[in-house]
């Protein structure tokens, strides 16, 4: 076999870490057993009228997949679990996705569960100019320290039950008071 063959066969597929990333590009280089290549295209999820941007991270163990054997025509596939990155769960039902800022995205297909955890300081913002609309066969519970502001009108179907006051205006529903209008007149609009 001749020695460029031999070379082609090699190159094929080749199994590295990421060296550098060049974002503005979308390209990064792979150190491959101490051969670093040229900037190379990774894949993505989507590259059409959807896109998807998800950018490989220097250390991250990737294949170098090379039509041809053709290392300026290469490829890489990011994905491979290594020591320094591990797998985020152990669980066949767990499809998890996490962050480098330790934010977490789960759904337990068992459980049925969607869960977000944001860290310290994350935030979450819904844009929806057409409305929201939230259907639950059971209640739902929104923990908000600090309060919750809605803007705009507000209609409620069924009983609204408040723990503490609730205060229309100026005016408090348990401590608004009336005044007397004489013996027998109705008493005035609560002040």
């Amino acid at each position: 076999m001749s020695h460029d063959i031999i070379r082609r066969l090699e190159n094929l597929i080749r199994i590295g870490t990421v060296a550098s990333v060049d974002h503005a590009t979308a390209r990064c280089t792979v150190d491959c057993a101490g051969i670093v290549t040229a900037p190379l295209p990774w894949l993505t999820l989507r590259a059409g009228t959807d896109r998807t941007w998800d950018a490989p991270t220097v250390g991250e163990q990737v294949l170098v997949l090379a039509a041809g054997g053709e290392m300026m025509q290469a490829v890489v596939l990011m994905g491979l679990y290594h020591e320094g990155c591990v797998a985020p769960s152990d669980q066949p039902n767990i499809k998890t996705r996490h962050f480098e800022d330790d934010c977490t995205i789960s759904y337990d297909t068992k459980a049925h569960a969607l869960s977000a955890i944001l860290p310290d300081g994350g935030s979450v913002v819904i844009t929806a100019k057409a409305g929201v609309t939230i259907n639950a066969k059971a209640g739902v519970t929104i923990n908000a320290k600090g309060g919750a502001t809605i803007n705009g009108d507000t209609q409620i179907n069924g009983t609204l039950k408040a723990t503490g006051d609730v205060v229309a205006g100026s005016i408090s529903l348990q401590n608004h008071k009336h005044r007397e209008q004489g013996d027998r007149a109705l008493t005035s609009g609560a002040m």
